[in-house]
């Protein structure tokens, strides 16, 4: 069990026991109950707001009356994320469960045809089953990886955390589906990895594991897939974001650098300031991490691990006695999420191209250049 989650599955029962669990679960995660009567009962909805509100994840079945879910209790709940089944009569089918509640007050499908689950005749009991009860686990389950994987869940809006448990996700996946009352098509997927780079093609040069990437100072950049490209555009870059397209205020990890020109118009460029935020670089130190090239480098810098990650912070000084900042960060194909960020899976096409203004002043300094050569100079 995930610390900090707690995750009821039972069989149906009277409403009076699905009382007593939101009456007892008011410090825990997550809340899953399978759990379908005929009948809404507001107290019972005014009790699960209580729970969202502390933080916690309810999370129920619509019910197996191939009904609209919004008549049934607790799946009308609005604050309550209620999970309709799929599967098909087969379960290896994309389609509607036979069984399944639909409409407007359903959240998300899961896999609840012939499901191997564990049984109510004892402690050691399985069996195969089928019902928006066996497709609610899987919900619940995405929510307990949630909450482990992001501690600061508890404190974020039931909205935010939505977020977190569907940053991968499928869309018009399910077939079958009623249009009246619509119903939403979406079902949440497991978090999955960045994909391992491909090997470099020429002879590699010392540096980073082969799932790190790197920044150095000047700054020429090398992403996760191995791609290697000078970062031409001043201004503050997103250089981390775990996972991937997740908000500033959601990501786990998230690292922005800020990158100036040093010496004029068209000149080299070079990071100047490197801000580390997220719920694993708060859970380290409380605000996350900022440097900047002109702080005084009080010790050598070492690797610091963040979550499943680690990263490293170097100062630097140029020919000219420039300061700058180089960042380097190593075990991102660990991180359990798809990356975002130049060094991640962003194009980096805008960034790498330089001003206009600088592309015509290279070419005229190229001809310059050839007519010196032509002519002896």
């Amino acid at each position: 069990m995930t610390p900090g989650a707690a995750t009821y599955l039972g069989p149906l029962q009277p409403s009076s026991t699905f009382y007593r669990l939101v009456q007892g679960l008011q410090s825990s995660a997550s809340a899953s109950r399978a759990l379908a009567t005929a009948k809404t009962r507001r107290t019972l909805s005014k009790r699960v707001d209580m729970l969202v509100a502390d933080g916690v994840t309810v999370v129920v079945a619509a019910g197996n009356y191939d009904d609209d879910a919004c008549g049934y209790n607790p799946a009308f709940i609005p604050s309550a994320i209620t999970v309709g089944s799929y599967g098909g009569t087969s379960g290896s089918s994309t389609d509607k469960s036979p069984f399944s509640n639909y409409g407007s007050c359903l959240d998300v499908w899961a896999p609840g045809t012939y499901i191997y689950s564990t049984y109510i005749s004892n402690d050691n009991a399985v069996a195969w089953a089928s019902g928006t009860s066996q497709a609610c686990p899987h919900v619940s389950g995405l929510a307990a990886i949630m909450y482990e994987e992001y501690p600061t869940a508890g404190s974020m809006t039931a909205s935010q955390r939505w977020d977190l448990v569907t940053v991968s996700k499928r869309t018009n996946y399910v077939t079958g589906i009623p249009t009246t009352p619509a119903s939403v098509n979406l079902v949440a997927l497991a978090p999955t990895g960045s994909p391992t780079p491909s090997p470099p093609t020429s002879s590699p040069t010392p540096g980073p594991t082969a799932d790190a990437g790197i920044a150095v100072g000047d700054p020429h950049l090398q992403n996760i897939h191995g791609d290697r490209f000078d970062l031409m555009r001043e201004g503050t870059h997103v250089l981390i974001n775990i996972p991937r397209g997740m908000s500033a205020e959601n990501a786990l990890l998230r690292v922005q650098a800020d990158a100036a020109r040093l010496g004029g118009h068209c000149a080299d460029m070079y990071f100047q300031g490197v801000n580390i935020t997220g719920s694993w670089a708060e859970a380290r130190q409380p605000g996350g991490y900022r440097y900047t090239a002109s702080q005084h480098e009080a010790q050598t810098p070492g690797w610091v691990g963040m979550g499943k990650v680690e990263l490293k912070v170097v100062h630097g000084h140029s020919v000219s006695g420039y300061q700058y900042l180089n960042f380097y960060v190593k075990h991102l194909g660990r991180a359990g999420f798809a990356i975002g960020g130049l060094l991640g899976e962003d194009d980096h096409a805008l960034e790498s191209t330089p001003p206009k203004s600088c592309v015509n002043q290279m070419s005229l300094w190229d001809i310059s250049k050839s007519k010196a050569l032509q002519n002896g100079i």
